[in-house]
């Protein structure tokens, strides 16, 4: 349920209500180290609020509270950190309470809009180990998650774009975690693995609705802790890509193509991690320099 009230004419307030309702069953069929079939049900009531202030024509400012919701997968359920057989039925959903607040502007120097956070979540779902192939998980009674989001979009010249963003995020346990099977004990205030804080972008393409079109483009990633204690992390990295390409529109018919080369200066980096892994091998390595190319054609009846 949705509702919208302009109670002034520069003020609105935007709110809703959703019901959540979720069931797991897991019937088991081999049954010679015993019975390990369960179900679950988890619910919830997740209210929203927003006002809004267009104290401006070309500028607003707004302010939003909402609650939110997540209960495990059975990808999350499916290993017990203890070992033990069966699936994890003791994993509990999370909830988490967010406040929002941010600026938006739409003026001769761009579109620019800024965003700033605060996160806390209850039975945050997270890492617990991953060992042998199999990832298992558990519950941390309390993190917090704040941060702010900057983003900046203009046409500079003609059909030249050029697009900024900035991301910072502080991600960290706000409680203690005992120790659990192998999974180890977590301290408060460490950070949450697997999240990097500051993310950077900086793009231009030049965009015309027809004929030749090409860009560049650079991505930074901070570092991305590994693990629970922050022992070890993945390096920091920047990325540059390029991409060529030509759009020719004739009587409906539209015909796009491209070829486009991702990590133009063949760095190397870890792309991804796993989080938590028992033998200290957390660093998945990325693709070098790759390149693709497509074409795509379209008909407006």
């Amino acid at each position: 349920m949705q509702f919208s009230w302009r109670f002034l004419p520069k003020w609105h307030l935007d709110g809703g209500l959703r019901y959540s309702d979720v069931h797991f069953k897991s019937q088991d069929h081999y049954l010679a180290n015993g019975d390990d079939s369960g179900n679950l049900r988890y619910h919830k009531l997740l209210p929203s609020i927003a006002l809004s202030w267009n104290f401006r024509d070309d500028a607003a400012a707004y302010i939003a509270y909402g609650k939110g919701f997540e209960t495990p997968t059975f990808t999350e359920m499916a290993y017990r950190p203890d070992a033990q057989a069966g699936f994890n039925l003791n994993l509990k959903p999370s909830s988490n309470n967010t406040v929002e607040a941010g600026l938006k502007f739409d003026q001769q120097w761009g579109v620019f809009s800024a965003t700033v956070f605060h996160t806390e979540t209850h039975n945050d779902i997270v890492s617990a180990v991953s060992a042998g192939g199999r990832s298992t998980f558990r519950n941390a009674d309390r993190t917090k998650r704040y941060g702010a989001e900057l983003d900046w979009q203009k046409t500079l010249w003609q059909d030249l774009q050029a697009r900024a963003s900035y991301s910072y995020v502080d991600a960290k346990f706000d409680s203690d975690i005992p120790v659990l099977g192998k999974a180890v004990a977590v301290r408060k205030g460490n950070k949450i693995p697997g999240v990097a804080q500051n993310q950077l972008y900086f793009g231009l393409q030049w965009q015309p609705q027809q004929g030749w079109l090409g860009g560049m483009d650079i991505r930074y990633m901070d570092k991305i802790y590994v693990n629970d204690n922050n022992s070890d992390y993945a390096s920091a990295y920047a990325l540059v890509s390029t991409n060529i390409g030509y759009e020719w529109v004739h009587r409906g018919w539209t015909l796009s193509s491209y070829a486009r080369i991702d990590n133009l200066f063949n760095r190397r980096y870890a792309g991804s991690v796993i989080v938590n892994d028992s033998n200290g091998r957390y660093f998945e390595p990325s693709p070098k320099r790759a390149f693709s190319t497509g074409i795509n054609i379209r008909k407006a009846f």
